[in-house]
């Protein structure tokens, strides 16, 4: 098989500037935006890595911290990103989208244009099935006590570029027990409310719904979304344990299962999903991710990203230990087996990894996860065994900052091999 291209989005400031309230252990990131490299999935080894796209300053087009990344699913060249910026000198966060083409050094990418999100530290990009919208999950407002939201904008279907927001939808405060981070007003009934910070949004492959992680009010939102309008009305919602912080969604391939994992809870939730009626239904207790269950609830314990292997056998759960000062142990990859029939879960092994697991990717063949370890600067290659629990290789690529990788779809990279021989 031909070598694949990667591309890997950073965080490109220090901690306290841009990155989402990433720990990044008081170090300035070196990253400048979004990197490309190649993969060869014959032997799981890189080639040297090349700069997509410089966000320094005075280096245009550049933007800060594209730490999520989304293809056009219409087959169009064209990239979109997050910018998860929360700070005062960079302002509220934005989407951006780029163009894609074939440079003298690999995949290059150009700025078509940029929108706000009326949010800060925007940390999820999602694009609707047939390409008409984008939705992205803002972990907060400018107003840090109101907390996240949620983002619609529609995209130029000749071009891909945005076009403008159509809406945006202020993320659900609970009452006790689901209390993370307590409002600093007092409420005038009494009751403490919780600030959300909505992690993830997914559409689902029809399109009519809009599943939305977060890890501040503890549950799932579906929203019901008009493809006409570009709006997004509250439809359904479904919770996870108290405390414990619904980060990232899974849905398997039939549509039939969805898969939640807590943050801060160190488990994953699996449930049924009607597209018919837009709800979801438990389908038994959370399961535990963590090494060790005693860790549970310590600062900086728990988990980051959530994905089923292409055959949907199995569900990989990346735990992070030493986010903020837990323990190292707990950096691990969580394995599980999925009953294709019931939805059901079992767990299979813990694989060590590298410091701050914020996300890992399943290569097309299957053969290989490649690892984002945040803290360690590096993406870490392993080989994903009969058994579909992953071990390491010892290939690594030294890149500043990683928080997400994709791979070139196979018609993209296709035409853009045919423009680089023109």
């Amino acid at each position: 098989m031909a070598p694949l291209t990667v591309m890997i989005g950073t965080f490109t400031a220090p901690n306290g500037d841009i990155g989402g309230g990433m720990d990044m252990e008081g170090a300035p990131s070196e990253s400048h935006g979004v990197y490309s490299v190649s993969f060869d999935p014959s032997t799981g080894t890189f080639d040297a890595g090349t700069l997509a796209l410089r966000a320094d300053a005075g280096a245009a087009p550049g933007a800060p911290s594209p730490s999520w990344l989304r293809w056009n699913p219409n087959g169009l060249p064209v990239m979109y990103t997050n910018n998860e910026t929360f700070s005062e000198d960079h302002g509220p966060g934005s989407v951006t989208a780029y163009a894609v083409h074939a440079g003298a050094t690999g995949v290059q990418l150009a700025l078509l244009n940029r929108l706000s999100t009326l949010g800060t530290s925007p940390c999820f990009v999602d694009v609707h099935p047939e390409g008409t919208h984008l939705a992205v999950a803002n972990y907060s407002v400018d107003i840090p006590s109101r907390g996240g939201s949620v983002a619609i904008m529609s995209l130029d279907p000749r071009t891909g570029a945005l076009v403008e927001r159509t809406d945006w939808v202020q993320s659900a405060v609970a009452t006790e027990p689901h209390i993370v981070e307590p409002r600093s007003e007092p409420q005038e009934d009494g009751t403490s409310l919780l600030t959300p910070h909505t992690h993830s949004c997914l559409f689902d492959p029809t399109g009519a719904w809009l599943l939305v992680g977060d890890v501040g009010n503890d549950r799932v939102t579906v929203y019901a979304f008009d493809q006409a309008t570009g709006k997004i009305t509250k439809h359904s919602e479904a919770l996870v344990t108290p405390l414990g912080g619904a980060r990232h969604l899974a849905l398997s391939a039939d549509s039939r299962f969805l898969y939640v994992n807590e943050e801060a809870g160190g488990r994953v939730h699996a449930f049924a999903w009607d597209a018919v009626t837009g709800s979801l239904t438990p389908l038994g207790p959370p399961l535990n991710t963590l090494v060790d269950e005693s860790d549970r609830g310590v600062p900086g314990t728990g988990t980051a990203d959530l994905q089923l292997s292409p055959d949907g056998t199995r569900l990989y759960c990346a735990n992070r230990g030493s986010n903020g000062g837990g323990p190292p142990k707990q950096d691990t990859l969580a394995t599980f087996t999925v009953d294709k029939t019931t939805g059901s879960l079992s767990f299979l092994a813990h694989t060590n990894v590298n410091t701050h697991p914020r996300h890992f990717r399943i290569d097309p063949t299957a053969q290989w996860m490649l690892f984002t370890a945040m803290h360690e600067d590096t993406i870490d290659v392993y080989r994903i065994g009969e058994d579909g629990v992953p071990t390491a290789t010892g290939e690594r690529l030294k890149v500043p900052t990683p928080t997400h990788s994709l791979f070139v779809e196979p018609a993209l990279e296709d035409a853009l091999a045919q423009a680089a021989k023109l």
